[in-house]
Formats: C-alpha cells, sequence, structure tokens
C-alpha cells in the first residue's frame, strides 16, 4: 500500500502475512517509498521501476508502536473491529512517522546505517546522495564499495558492479 506524502515520496505499508489453520496473522512494515531515488537505482541497476514495490526504508510496525507487535485474525474474530484497530494504529503511528523521513536530509542517515546489509542499501545511499547534489561524495562512496567489496565477495562486488559501473558513466557525462 503506498499513498503520497509529497511529490517525490510515499508513504508505504506491507502487511506481511501467514495463512494459518486457525487464524491470519499480519505482520506490518511501515516506511517510505522514494520515487526519484527507487527510479535511479532501477535505471542505473537495469531493471524496470514499479512504484512503491519495494520500500526505500521501512521498519516493523512494532518499532515504532511498542504496544503492536502482529495484528491476529482468528476466526472468531470479528474481522471489522481488529481492521479497524490496525487502520487507527496505523494513522495514529505510521503516518506521522512517514511524514518524518520524507526527505533526504532524513532518510540518508537511516540508508546509511543499513549499508553493512547490503540488499540495495549501498545502491539507495549512492542515489540519495547524486539527488541531493553531493556528487563527488556520491564518486567516493562507490569507489570505496566497489574497493570493499572486491577484497570481501565476489558476489558482493558483482552485484554492486551492475549499479556502480553506470553510475559512475552518468556522472562523467
Amino acid at each position: 500500500v503506498v499513498f503520497d506524502l509529497s511529490r517525490e515520496f510515499l508513504g508505504w505499508v506491507g502487511l506481511n502475512y501467514g495463512n494459518y489453520r486457525t487464524r491470519v496473522r499480519i505482520n506490518p512494515f511501515v516506511g517510505i517509498h522514494c520515487v526519484p531515488l527507487m527510479k535511479l537505482v532501477a535505471e542505473l541497476s537495469g531493471k524496470k521501476y514499479r512504484m512503491g514495490s519495494v520500500a526505500t526504508f521501512a521498519v516493523h510496525l512494532g518499532t515504532i508502536c511498542p504496544d503492536v507487535d502482529v495484528v491476529e485474525f482468528f476466526s472468531e474474530t470479528e474481522l471489522e473491529t481488529e481492521s479497524e484497530r490496525l487502520a487507527k494504529t496505523l494513522a495514529q503511528y505510521a503516518v506521522p512517522y512517514m511524514r518524518s523521513l520524507a526527505s533526504y536530509e532524513a532518510l540518508l542517515p537511516l540508508l546509511q546505517e543499513r549499508v553493512p546489509m547490503l540488499g540495495g542499501y549501498p545502491q539507495m545511499v549512492t542515489a540519495a546522495l547524486y539527488l541531493m547534489g553531493r556528487k563527488e561524495e556520491a564518486r567516493q562512496f562507490v569507489l570505496a564499495r566497489r574497493a570493499e567489496y572486491g577484497t570481501a565477495s565476489k558476489i558482493a562486488r558483482e552485484s554492486f558492479d551492475h549499479f556502480a559501473i553506470p553510475f559512475l558513466s552518468l556522472l562523467n557525462n
């Protein structure tokens, strides 16, 4: 689920679920989808951009709302009551959180913390720096990651290079 926060940022909700014999468990994640950033990463990685398909940054709802871990719908649960509780919780906690992330300045430090996880975070940090006009810092970040991945993991290096080489070419044009 995505919705407009601004011209560049969408609120993002991911409802991971498990379907069990006696219940359905919803594991909600909330965050932000930065359209220009995700478009740039997709384009330079040779992938098709799909708006809102993944979050740029997301956390489990329980991280920002400790009273809500998962939502469970049991066969005897009134669906409307539990659905309404989830919607109210998202409106109360998730939407303000999403709004707090809706700038490159707020988003960049969170992405930088996740760089060691890989999973596209190095690419997103690079794109954020570039879109913020910090092009030389983006270049240095890419060169440092390529050097690091070249000595640590061939798979990480090859994966990152699918983005990094076109990015460096973009900077040189």
